[in-house]
């Protein structure tokens, strides 16, 4: 599981189990079975494409992956080539356009009765 602030609306974490893949953007794509909606962040005016990124679980560890979006998307300030899976640490800030959002992860341990809290 993780959990997103997104800069200026800390007051709003996006918290998600990830097991497939999750897209983000500003609209749902009739392909897309879990999909963030960004539109509340006023992700039309930072610059987030409909189908932005998406973020994937594999073998314990979070990817994200630009989905070809017009603005880009970017990792601790670096530009994530589109299609190109690239693995995500925790506190970790994610910028779709100009919105910048911060991952933290909650891991299995914490869930099963261990030291409360993020990873």
């Amino acid at each position: 599981a993780v959990v997103l602030f997104v800069a200026g609306h800390s007051d709003t974490p996006i918290t998600l189990t990830v097991r497939g893949p999750v897209s983000f953007g500003r609209a749902p794509t009739p392909q897309s079975r879990h999909h963030v909606d960004l539109t509340r962040f006023d992700a039309a005016d930072q610059g987030v494409s409909r189908l932005h990124m998406l973020l994937h679980n594999r073998d314990g560890g979070f990817y994200l992956e630009d989905a070809d979006s017009v603005n880009g998307t970017f990792l601790n300030g670096y530009p994530v080539r589109p299609r190109e899976p690239v693995q995500v640490s925790n506190a970790d800030e994610i910028r779709l356009g100009q919105l910048r959002m911060y991952i933290y992860f909650i891991t299995d341990k914490e869930r099963s009765g261990g030291q409360p809290g993020l990873s």
